[in-house]
C-alpha cells in the first residue's frame, strides 16, 4: 500500500487537466505575483531535494535522517511544498472541480505517503529522536 500511495501522490499532478476550469485570480497583477511565488517555491523544493541528497526516494527507505534546513522547522518540508505549489497553480488558476478532486486525493495521498514514511522510519532510534524534536509534520505549530 506504501508504494501505491507513494506512486499515485508522486504522479498525480499528471491528472490536472485546463479543461472547463476558472481563474479565481482575475487581474494580470495576481497572475504575476503567483508567477513569484511558483518560482520562489520551486527553487525551495529544488533547496529541499538536494538537501536530501542521496536520501531522496519516492518508497519509504532508511537513507539517513535529516536534520537540517527545513527538516529542523518540520519533518516534511518537501510535501508541504508541493502542496502550497498545487494550492498556488491547481486551486487559483485552474479551478474546477475535476481538480479540486485530484488535489483533495493528493493530499490524502500526501498526508498517507508521510504516515507510511514515518512508520517505517521510527524502527530507527535517531528518527524517533528526531520526531521529538522535530514535533510537526508540515505546518509549524499546526500539523
Amino acid at each position: 500500500m506504501a508504494w501505491l500511495v507513494a506512486i499515485y501522490g508522486t504522479f498525480c499532478g499528471y491528472l490536472f487537466t485546463d479543461v472547463d476550469t476558472i481563474s479565481l485570480i482575475s487581474s494580470g497583477g495576481g497572475i504575476i505575483v503567483i508567477i513569484i511565488l511558483k518560482i520562489i517555491l520551486i527553487l525551495l523544493i529544488l533547496a529541499s531535494v538536494f538537501s536530501l541528497g542521496r536520501s531522496f526516494g519516492i518508497v519509504p527507505a532508511t537513507r539517513g535522517v535529516k536534520t537540517r534546513g527545513a527538516y529542523s522547522i518540520v519533518r516534511h518540508p518537501l510535501y508541504a511544498l508541493y502542496i502550497v505549489y498545487d494550492i498556488l497553480d491547481i486551486v487559483l488558476l485552474v479551478a474546477s472541480w475535476y481538480n479540486m478532486l485530484i488535489f483533495f486525493s493528493f493530499l490524502g495521498a500526501t498526508y498517507l505517503r508521510a504516515k507510511y514514511e514515518e512508520d517505517f522510519l521510527m524502527q530507527d532510534a535517531e528518527y524517533q529522536e528526531y520526531t521529538r524534536k522535530t514535533k510537526y509534520m508540515f505546518i509549524p505549530g499546526v500539523f
